[in-house]
Parts: C-alpha cells; structure tokens; sequence
C-alpha cells in the first residue's frame, strides 16, 4: 500500500488521509486510485467485484481532516451489528452500505470474511466489540 504498513505487537497499520474526519470503530476500505501523487485515503464502503482493504481507527472519533493510522489486522474494537446474532469466533463481513461488521458465516470462511469477532454479539444496533482482522483483502458485497 503506498502509504506503508507499520507493524506492533502482531497488528498491522496503514496510515490514510481522511478528508472528513472518522468515527472510531467503523470499518472502511482503503481507496487508492492509482494516481502517482493522489494520497491513498479512507473510504466508505460500496460494492464492487474487486478485493478491498478494510481499515479501523482504534482512535476516538474526530471530524478534524487529515492523516490517520488506521488497523489493518490483528486483536481490535470494531463496531458490529448483531442483528443476525453472531456466535463467538464467527467470521465477520462489511456489507456494501453497512456501517458496522455484520455476520459473514459461522464456520466457513469467504472471499467477504475480514476476521472473526471474538464474543457473541446479539444486538439489534451496531457497538464497539472485540475482534480480529484477518489483514486481507476482501470482496465487499
């Protein structure tokens, strides 16, 4: 990623510009569009056939622009909807116009897994729940 990625204690980060500032906890994808001098930044997710890096600032909320570290893989706080419930260790998707992790399969892994969540989540509402991002890059649907 041409922002680089900077691990610590089996996490890795990417640092993005963010236009708009961030909510802490939501998922986003890395938008890199190729241009030589076009920073890479944040994103919201959309829908596209193509693989996606799925960032989250572990960070409070700001609205203040600027550059950002964002987590990329590793043990996090990710906002996750439980409104399918979702048990202990299942593997968790960012749906195209989602603001939160959803559930993604119990046992099998896909081309939309982005990690697993690491409690069971049953709530109708998307909170900040402990997970794992898998670090790669995935099919958002």
């Amino acid at each position: 990623m041409a922002s680089g990625v900077s691990n610590k204690d089996q996490k890795d980060y990417i640092r993005l510009y963010c236009s708009a500032g961030y909510t802490q906890g939501k998922p986003y994808i890395v938008d890199d569009d190729g241009t030589l001098l076009s920073p890479v930044a944040l994103a919201a997710p959309g829908a596209l056939a193509v693989y996606q890096t799925v960032a989250v600032p572990q960070s409070a909320t700001t609205t203040v622009p600027g550059w950002y570290t964002f987590q990329v893989k590793g043990n996090c706080v990710a906002l996750i909807d439980g409104t399918s419930d979702i048990a202990a260790n299942s593997w968790i998707k960012l749906a195209a116009s989602g603001v939160a992790f959803v559930l993604d399969h119990a046992t099998d892994r896909s081309t939309a897994s982005a990690g697993t969540v690491a409690v069971a989540v049953t709530a109708n509402s998307a909170a900040l729940t402990a997970c794992r991002l898998n670090g790669e890059r995935v099919i958002i649907a």
